[in-house]
């Protein structure tokens, strides 16, 4: 079974603490990371008594938007569930999962125009569903949707129509999800026929504001906040670094064949180090605009500092000055087949898994994942 773990930093220096080669920086002997909870490294020369690691913590969510997912939950309402193909995992809120079970869903899988053409539908559906069922959902119907390309949103205002059967129906998504402009697309096939109008306004109980979209004289389509996972990347970024990280045109996968020793560099804000095992090659799916450099694992730590202060990569955040704001990963591959390691709300790497040692670094806080390939 793939295991993944936070690993320790050296509490003198600061280096990620490793037991494969003494030859790379933050060595430590492999029985005193395992006599001791914390430890130096070789260069920093004693041991110091020091705290347990902290477990990645549970993704949470705005209190006040549970509130809202609640009084859908009270009313039976239908709940149009949209998840971000690109970055399911800052969608997919285990929060929200827990509070909407047992309610009728459409799960509408958004951004299908950001996948190669070669990627069927028939593939994206059956991981939306699998990780559903993970989730303990059951999605009434899934719908692979692209407002951008019009794509499919006929067939949402189909099934729309046909299960909400009078009730009222909320709209729930994550921030930069495209729930926004999938409402717009709706929208645009919308036709009022009732005397009441689209109005936007708090929620009540909450100063959270959502559009009321009138369905029929007794009924409504709610249009809530987007909300944002304090796991994911994107509720850490500025504005103008989400605007490089979050694409907006079909990605072009990259891959690298990297020997073990080996890193990658992900803009300024994450690193993936390939610490042992074959030769393997790695396909990153991230953003055409995240610069990606490869690098010496000896090395990496010096180059990542170089192009964060100097600002020779893009992008760089204010969250990330240097390679000590990172949280370092450890993921030892013990399945065979293909895996995606990912970074919530950043991008994921796709290999076939063979007995890897793998590092990720990413900013403090924000989750890293493994799991089955999404494509």
């Amino acid at each position: 079974m793939t295991e993944i773990r936070k690993i320790r930093r050296c509490p003198g220096c600061g280096i990620i603490l490793q037991s494969l080669d003494e030859t790379l920086p933050g060595y430590v002997p492999e029985k005193h990371l395992e006599r001791h909870e914390v430890v130096l490294c070789q260069r920093c020369f004693k041991l110091q008594h020091y705290g347990e690691d902290i477990a990645p913590h549970e993704p949470r969510v705005n209190e006040e938007f549970l509130t809202i997912v609640e009084q859908a939950r009270r009313e039976n309402a239908l709940i149009i569930y949209v998840l971000d193909l690109f970055s399911f995992d800052s969608s997919f809120s285990p929060e929200v999962n827990e509070k909407i079970k047992n309610l009728d869903i459409i799960g509408v899988a958004n951004k299908r125009d950001l996948f190669p053409k070669s990627v069927k539908d028939d593939k994206i559906r059956e991981y939306v569903k699998r990780r559903a069922e993970e989730a303990g959902l059951v999605f009434d119907s899934i719908v692979i949707a692209s407002p951008l390309k019009k794509y499919n949103i006929d067939e949402l205002k189909l099934h729309l129509e046909q299960r909400r059967q009078g009730r009222n129906v909320y709209v729930i998504g994550a921030t930069s999800s495209g729930k926004s402009s999938l409402v717009n697309a709706y929208m645009k096939q919308f036709m009022n026929t009732t005397t009441m109008m689209i109005t936007t306004s708090p929620f009540p109980g909450t100063t959270l504001r959502v559009i009321e979209i009138p369905l029929d004289e007794s009924s409504r389509l709610f249009d809530t906040p987007g909300y944002a996972l304090d796991t994911s990347i994107i509720s850490q970024v500025e504005r103008d670094v989400i605007r490089q990280i979050v694409p907006r045109t079909e990605i072009k996968p990259r891959t690298f064949q990297l020997a073990a020793k080996q890193s990658i560099i992900f803009g300024g804000l994450a690193r993936f180090d390939f610490m042992k095992g074959k030769t393997t090659g790695f396909t990153c799916y991230f953003s055409n605009m995240v610069e990606i450099k490869r690098s010496a694992l000896v090395n990496a730590d010096k180059t990542f500092e170089n192009l964060v202060t100097k600002n020779k990569v893009r992008p760089t955040s204010k969250i990330v000055k240097s390679v000590t704001d990172l949280e370092a990963f450890e993921v030892a591959i013990a399945d065979k087949g293909r895996l995606d390691i990912g970074i919530v709300g950043l991008g994921w790497i796709n290999f076939a898994g063979n007995k890897q040692t793998i590092r990720v670094l990413a900013p403090k806080g924000v989750l890293v994942y493994v799991q089955a390939p999404k494509i």
